[in-house]
């Protein structure tokens, strides 16, 4: 069994346990993380109040965070690690999962990460998708990663674009702002012969 855990100069990415998902609950659950993050459930019938509120219970979303370790436990097929500075603080959350538009094909993955708002504009985000990148590329056989990021969400959009995504469409998001309207959003590719021009330096394992 490969390790996925991941060492880098400043971070440390590893399998995520629950012991940590208070602590990711306590990033996550802050609107100026979650706002780009997830799209709210129908059931909540696009009410921010009412989803932030549900977010707020940890009685009601400690379920939630116990099915995702166990699913992770029993071979998902989704990639996920924890952000960790080397002191060992939690500081955000990286997943590559199966992009629904392509179930047919488990080959293409989407990608998203979240950064404790304290410590964004330090370099981590970037920092830890690098590393899952070239693992994503050199130890799996992922061919292809798509993915996207809210117009209005800039820092985001330019991280995939310094990560060498290639820009190819704007589109409806599945996010919609404060007075309800729907965001749009810039659709990025980026593939494994993409990866390696851009990153000569890093070496094919596969």
């Amino acid at each position: 069994m490969i390790d996925r855990n991941i060492e880098t100069d400043r971070l440390s990415l590893k399998i995520p346990i629950m012991e940590e998902q208070y602590l990711l609950w306590n990033i996550l659950r802050q609107e100026i993380v979650w706002q780009y993050y997830m799209s709210i459930p129908e059931r909540f019938n696009n009410d921010r109040k009412l989803f932030q509120e549900s977010l707020n219970d940890w009685s009601k979303q400690e379920k939630f965070f116990r099915k995702k370790i166990d699913n992770l436990n029993n071979d998902s097929d989704k990639y996920t690690w924890t952000i960790h500075l080397k002191d060992g603080t939690v500081i955000g959350q990286i997943t590559v999962q199966p992009n629904p538009k392509y179930p047919e094909n488990p080959k293409i993955r989407d990608i998203g990460w979240y950064i404790d708002p304290k410590l964004q504009g330090n370099g981590y985000a970037y920092e830890a998708a690098k590393a899952i990148l070239d693992y994503m590329f050199t130890i799996t056989d992922i061919e292809e990663i798509q993915t996207g990021a809210n117009v209005v969400n800039m820092p985001s959009w330019k991280l995939m674009e310094k990560l060498g995504f290639v820009r190819v469409g704007q589109l409806p998001s599945s996010h919609y702002d404060k007075n309800g309207n729907q965001l749009e959003s810039y659709n990025y590719i980026l593939n494994r012969e993409l990866y390696f021009s851009k990153n000569s330096e890093t070496k094919k394992i596969k």
